[in-house]
This record gives structure tokens, sequence and C-alpha cells, in this order.
């Protein structure tokens, strides 16, 4: 019974996720639904070696292939919209080359895909501002990882000065004592 709920729930999810509701594209793409079927058998294989451990397999494929097949659809999906925007962006500089090479274009094409103000295309902004936040997100992830490194050899240093100092001392304390007796 548990594993039939958990099937009925993961086919509810996987459906909300591929069809989802009326303000997005309805359909799937190549790379989505590639990505889907990828993420499926993945997920499934690492939830059913997962679940096997607690003898619960089938429950752990089904589970790990619906997880699965949203990742790899959610991947999929983007994948297929910057393919799309690529080639809005293709069209829209083929269509910029026109315009400004000297041939006579219908009236009603010079508003397309025209930003009002800016020759720049909206997509190469946001393409940039991502690469910008990707960059920077690197860098604090160097930075992070070089204090982190200056932090264990700071470490490093004070628990060796330490253990100097109390062999010291001990060799001290061994003189004295046998001086002593």
């Amino acid at each position: 019974m548990k594993t039939l709920l958990l099937f009925i729930f993961s086919l509810n999810i996987l459906c909300n996720n591929l069809f989802g509701t009326s303000s997005q594209n309805v359909g799937i793409g190549q790379n989505q639904s590639q990505n889907m079927g990828k993420g499926m058998i993945l997920g499934g294989i690492l939830g059913g070696v997962l679940g096997n451990q607690k003898n619960k397999s089938v429950n752990g494929i089904l589970i790990g292939g619906t997880i699965g097949a949203i990742i790899g659809s959610e991947i999929g999906k983007n994948k297929d919209y910057r393919k799309a925007q690529k080639g809005a962006t293709h069209s829209y500089t083929l269509q910029s080359k026109r315009s400004h090479s000297g041939v006579r274009m219908h009236p009603s094409t010079y508003c397309n895909n025209t930003p009002p103000y800016s020759s720049i295309p909206n997509d190469e902004i946001i393409n940039a501002r991502r690469d910008a936040e990707i960059a920077e997100t690197e860098l604090r992830l160097i930075e992070s990882k070089i204090r982190e490194k200056q932090r264990k050899e700071r470490l490093l240093n004070e628990y060796r000065v330490r253990e100097s100092m109390a062999r010291q001392r001990i060799m001290d304390l061994q003189v004295n004592q046998h001086y002593n007796h």
C-alpha cells in the first residue's frame, strides 16, 4: 500500500512538473525530454541502491526515479530556454546587420526585436549579469578557501609552538629533577 501511494505521489509531482500551470509554456522540448529520461534512469539506480540498504529498494527506485526525472526535466527545460534565447539573439543580430547594411526592409520590421533606447539586447545584459555573478561567486569561494588555509596554517603553527614550549619545559623539569636527586 505504501509503495502504491509513493508511486501515485511521485507520478503526481512528475506530471505537475511537466505540464505546469496555465501560465507556463506547455510542451516538452528535446533537451527536456532527453534529460528527464536520463535523470529518471540515474535517479532510479541511485534510489534503488540507497533503498536496498534499508530493504526498500522499490520505494527507493520510485522516489529516486521521480526526483531524477524532475531534476533532469528542469535542466533540460533550462537548456531548451537558452537555445531559444540564443536563436532569438541570433535573429536580432541578423536583423540589425540587415538594417545597417543598407538593405531596405519593410517598415513594420523596423520595430521588431529592437530595444527602444539601446542597441544592446536584453539577453546580452542578462548574460553579462549572470557571468558577473558566477565570477563573483567563484571569487568568494576562492577567498574563503584561502582564509581557511591561512586559519589552518595559523593553528598548526600555534600548536607547534605550544608543543615546543611544553617539550622544553619537560626537559627543564627532568634536568632539575636529575640534579636534585
